[in-house]
């Protein structure tokens, strides 16, 4: 199991004070861009996000109704290992998901909580990544949904054979409640994000899977 740190920020500082707070102890970053009528929340523009130094491993999730033009630009930079779309989406998921592969990326797709599994089987075979919601998205700091982890097996017994990925909710006290889970990556926000030692906070994280695995 691993940590991806979830980037949600307002703006280029951020992202790069939240980075710089991290990559003592990862190189990879889940960025959340978020433009969408689901919820009011916009985050820092995808070409600021680019804007980024160093040699980072970026996991993008594109939490927009129309992602097509952000594929685009993410495909051509080489930091850029993970796309991740949302099944409620507008566009083409199943061309925008060959468009990722054409140019070497994974693809990923992240099923919100008012979606029903089901939604997601058409597309289990194409993608390496699917992303669980374990909060309502678009905001940090939500209520953990532990329900949700219940999909992570159901996914396994319709076939799905490549990585599930939670995103929401994690922190020191609920990741004890995912050991049966079968989870690859945590994605975590708040729980590093407002740390008074993010650094120090993740390898305690760790620390916790070490006993979970």
């Amino acid at each position: 199991m691993k940590i991806h740190p979830a980037l949600l920020v307002k703006n280029l500082s951020e992202l790069l004070l939240q980075i710089s707070n991290l990559t003592s102890v990862t190189k990879d970053f889940d960025i959340d861009i978020i433009d969408w009528q689901r919820t009011p929340e916009k985050t820092l523009s995808l070409s600021d996000a680019l804007n980024v130094k160093g040699e980072l491993n970026l996991h993008f999730d594109l939490m927009l109704d129309n992602p097509q033009e952000s594929v685009q630009l993410l495909i051509k930079d080489s930091r850029v290992k993970t796309i991740i779309l949302s099944l409620d989406c507008l566009d083409d998921i199943s061309l925008l998901i060959d468009t990722i592969h054409h140019h070497g990326k994974r693809a990923g797709l992240s099923i919100n909580p008012n979606r029903k599994l089901f939604e997601i089987a058409p597309y289990i075979n194409d993608v390496e990544l699917i992303q669980i919601f374990t909060i309502e998205p678009g905001s940090q700091g939500q209520p953990f949904l532990p329900a949700r982890l219940l999909l992570c097996q159901e996914l396994k017994e319709l076939g799905y054979k490549n990585e599930i990925e939670i995103d929401g909710g994690v922190n020191l006290t609920t990741i004890d409640g995912i050991k049966e889970f079968p989870i690859d990556i945590l994605s975590i926000g708040s729980a590093l994000s407002k740390a008074a030692d993010p650094a120090g906070t993740y390898t305690k994280l760790l620390e916790k899977i070490k006993t979970l695995d």
